[in-house]
């Protein structure tokens, strides 16, 4: 309408307190964006080791995988090293708590268990053998074929949840790193000895082939 003054083509450029104001607000939602980009990441990674645990748990036990949570960080080494008491505390600390629950999983997740005892490399055929015989004492017991206090299985179990556990003495991914779980399953197998050759006249097997 003529007489009306009319709107700027072009809106005014706001006075700089209002653009530092501006930049301050755009900044203050950028660290927002990070905030939450950072706790939904932290979410997942929770999630992934919370999956973890819950894999190694299924296959054998709760209180004997209660450091599934912890990943994998030493770098590679060249050669394995450990001293006999070392596997003397790391069979312990597997076996001594174990339930005759615990133990009745290790014996229910078969498939579990051989893939883990597959998972020996070639040169450790004898270690193999032993691991395997373990399970087949601790399978029989739980069917009720073999006759043997749950308290003289716990060694037998506790070495064949070593073989799961992401942290051990050595890491399976370092040179010679099934070092230390050959150890293991050969220190479970001598405290086994007097069940292993019952077992082993039993099936007709040779002792010879799985005690040292």
């Amino acid at each position: 309408m003529w007489g009306q003054e009319r709107a700027p083509a072009y809106a005014p450029l706001p006075p700089r307190e209002s653009q530092a104001t501006s930049r301050e607000a755009h900044a203050q939602m950028r660290r927002n964006c990070s905030q939450v980009v950072f706790w939904r990441l932290a979410e997942r990674a929770a999630k992934s080791l919370g999956q973890l645990r819950w894999i190694c748990e299924t296959v054998a036990g709760a209180r004997s995988f209660a450091s599934c949570s912890t990943v994998r960080t030493r770098p590679l080494t060249f050669m394995a090293s450990f001293t006999p008491d070392q596997i003397d505390k790391a069979l312990s600390a597997k076996s001594q708590n174990l339930s005759p629950e615990d133990i009745r999983r290790v014996a229910n997740n078969k498939t579990a268990v051989i893939k883990m005892i597959e998972d020996f490399p070639a040169e450790y055929d004898k270690a193999k053998r032993q691991a395997l015989l373990l399970f087949d004492i601790i399978r029989e017991t739980s069917t009720g074929k073999l006759s043997i206090h749950t308290d003289d299985l716990k060694a037998a179990a506790g070495a064949l949840i070593y073989l799961g556990a992401p942290m051990d003495i050595i890491p399976d991914d370092e040179a010679d790193g099934y070092a230390d779980d050959a150890a293991v399953i050969g220190l479970a197998i001598q405290r086994m000895a007097k069940h292993v050759e019952n077992y082993c006249a039993t099936m007709g097997l040779n002792p010879a082939d799985y005690l040292d």
